[in-house]
């Protein structure tokens, strides 16, 4: 096989619902970031919304980290993996990750500069002013 033969790749936008929370794995010395966070995406026409569970590695874990926090409005792509495992009763638990491959935030913050243009935008008026308007 070649790396082009499958395609499994997702495009999701949500928000965390929670904080993400890291751990890490690997040998002393060569231990590894993760992080780990839910992303909840609404339907187009609906209030109902779906669950994926999205994980981290390296530096991508700790950017999530950084920066990542409950309710951002985040544009997440990468490929969706098993998350197989036997439980304390040895029966396999099945699940998916999302492996986090881009990551953008949606949410745009205003800079002090664009928040004083927007203060320009509007002019106040004495109630004279505006008892003097053709439209009430």
């Amino acid at each position: 096989k070649t790396k082009g033969d499958c395609m499994n790749k997702h495009v999701l936008t949500g928000r965390p619902t929670a904080d993400p929370e890291v751990s890490y794995f690997g040998k002393d010395g060569e231990q590894k970031m993760m992080a780990k966070f839910t992303l909840a995406s609404n339907h187009m026409h609906d209030k109902d919304a779906d669950f994926f569970r999205c994980v981290a590695f390296g530096k991508k874990a700790d950017f999530v980290e950084k920066y990542v926090k409950k309710g951002m409005h985040l544009l997440i792509t990468g490929p969706e993996r098993n998350n197989n495992y036997k439980d304390k009763e040895g029966k396999t638990v099945y699940g998916m990750n999302l492996v986090i491959e881009t990551i953008e935030m949606l949410d745009k913050k205003k800079t002090e500069q664009e928040a004083d243009q927007n203060k320009e935008e509007f002019m106040e008026m004495t109630e004279e002013e505006m008892a003097n308007l053709p439209f009430k």
